[in-house]
């Protein structure tokens, strides 16, 4: 984009790359929801988007200082092109390059937690408790009431 002569040449690769960011986004999103545990969750986020957020002004300060120094905008902007495809084509080789692994892991987890209930103070299990999920008290065959279609007869056992 840095050598393009004109804006409409420019859109294009602008478009392109945009269209990736949110590819990479969708992805990491999803990997990250399969393989951390819920508990953490909110914990995992928080500190992704810190480091992700943190890194824009960092970013615009290391620019400016290069253009400062060279005196180049377009040669600055090369040069960010640059190091932003070999960034991605690095993950290529990297433990992220194979989530599906780390997704199969998580499954797998999954399965083996998932007859031994949930774990004490989970919101799943607070949830089941309150009369809100699967097998709590109060619900019968598919989530339905105990006392469904009892209608006044029920009633008068209250008493």
């Amino acid at each position: 984009m840095a050598l393009a002569g004109s804006y409409a040449a420019a859109v294009v690769p602008w478009a392109a790359s945009s269209g990736f960011d949110m590819l990479l986004n969708i992805n990491t999103v999803a990997l990250r929801q399969a393989i951390v545990p819920p508990q953490l969750y909110g914990r995992v986020v928080s500190v992704a988007q810190v480091l992700a957020w943190s890194a824009i002004p960092l970013g615009s300060l290391a620019g400016a200082a290069a253009i400062n120094l060279s005196g180049s905008v377009t040669g600055v902007y090369a040069v960010i092109g640059g190091l932003t495809a070999a960034f991605a084509f690095a993950f290529a080789f990297s433990p992220l390059a194979h989530g599906d692994r780390y997704l199969a892991e998580a499954a797998g987890r999954r399965a083996g937690s998932a007859g031994a209930g949930h774990p004490p103070g989970s919101r799943a299990a607070e949830r089941e408790g309150a009369g809100h999920g699967p097998g709590s008290p109060g619900t019968g065959p598919a989530g339905r009431s105990a006392g469904a279609g009892q209608g006044a007869d029920r009633s008068k056992d209250a008493r």
